[in-house]
């Protein structure tokens, strides 16, 4: 039985290290603070940093990979169709957006990935915006239900990025390491002079 939990488990981190994109991870367990003292957070840290939040305590951690991997594995499935609807809500009215990917961003100024199913729009002027909102995080990774329908996510989203932009921010562009400062040659009696 142990063993059984044990494999399934191995196989649900691998699973979503897959899904994710990324090839080698590790759990990662930290002590909670304050009300909830005593228990311990459970987190998947992936190879480039990301680091997906799986649940509180060991004995919730299999059922809580069992619902990320279902999040994860319908954002997914659902990728390119969104993608897709999305691209003709914007094409039926007057937007400046040349083109749209649903994808996936760790939050920004951490590599933390939550709410990380982001619309990324790019302006016809070449800027690249991204949208991270809630309900249209959960619309992608878990469908179509009551409480984040497509419509208002998407009455949402032209509303936003067409206006306050509160929740669009430009995409940087990823520009190259900077170069190590290079040292001061010496000689064997002192600085070179």
């Amino acid at each position: 039985m142990i063993d059984e939990k044990r494999s399934e488990t191995l196989l649900l981190e691998r699973t979503l290290q897959r899904l994710f994109g990324e090839t080698s991870y590790h759990v990662e367990k930290t002590p909670c603070r304050g009300k909830f003292r005593g228990h311990n957070d459970y987190s998947i840290v992936f190879g480039s940093g990301r680091k997906l939040f799986i649940g509180q305590d060991q004995r919730n951690y299999l059922n809580d990979l069992r619902k990320q991997i279902g999040l994860i594995q319908h954002f997914r499935d659902h990728q390119a169709e969104n993608t897709e609807k999305i691209k003709a809500v914007l094409a039926a009215h007057d937007t400046p957006f040349c083109d749209v990917a649903v994808d996936i961003s760790p939050y920004p100024g951490t590599n933390d990935l939550v709410v990380y199913g982001v619309v990324v729009l790019t302006h016809q002027s070449g800027t690249k915006l991204m949208y991270r909102e809630t309900n249209m995080h959960y619309f992608l990774v878990s469908g179509d239900r009551d409480w984040h329908p497509f419509d208002e996510c998407m009455a949402h989203l032209l509303k936003d990025a067409c206006g306050e932009r509160a929740y669009c921010k430009e995409v940087p562009l990823k520009s190259p390491p900077p170069e190590p400062a290079k040292r001061p040659q010496h000689r064997k009696g002192g600085p070179v002079r």
